[in-house]
């Protein structure tokens, strides 16, 4: 995340979780990822309830790191399933490369989304 904001991306208030303050009780987990961080963007109407652990996706974004390439696009299946299956509250932008899933907010816009895509790839290669 700290590449993101070098980049001059517009990022707010953070958390990265732990095995003990991931909501969903998937970080470490076998075929999981074994890191995790959102943020706000600040261009973001984010409701002022959603800090620290209940920061959304839909805030601004977050970056999911597996084990391996192969555990992350399993992932990134299944993030995809939900995204796309019709249902606005899970629209998002999701970009993966090797072991890491991006996920950004629908409330940006396609340049914007790409401005975090750029960043992002440029810091895994």
């Amino acid at each position: 995340m700290n590449v993101l904001k070098s980049k001059g991306l517009p990022i707010g208030e953070t958390f990265t979780y732990n095995e003990t303050n991931d909501l969903n009780h998937l970080l470490g987990r076998p075929g999981q990822y074994i890191s995790k961080s959102v943020w706000k963007d600040t261009r973001v109407h984010a409701q002022d309830t959603n800090t620290g652990a209940n920061i959304a996706v839909s805030d601004g974004g977050s970056i999911e790191v597996c084990a391996n390439a192969t555990d992350a696009q399993k992932r990134f299946k299944y993030i995809q399933a939900i995204s796309t299956s019709g249902a606005a509250m899970f629209a998002e932008y999701e970009y993966i490369s090797g072991p890491a899933i991006l996920r950004v907010s629908s409330q940006l816009t396609p340049t914007q989304a790409k401005e975090y895509e750029d960043a992002f790839k440029q810091s895994v290669q």
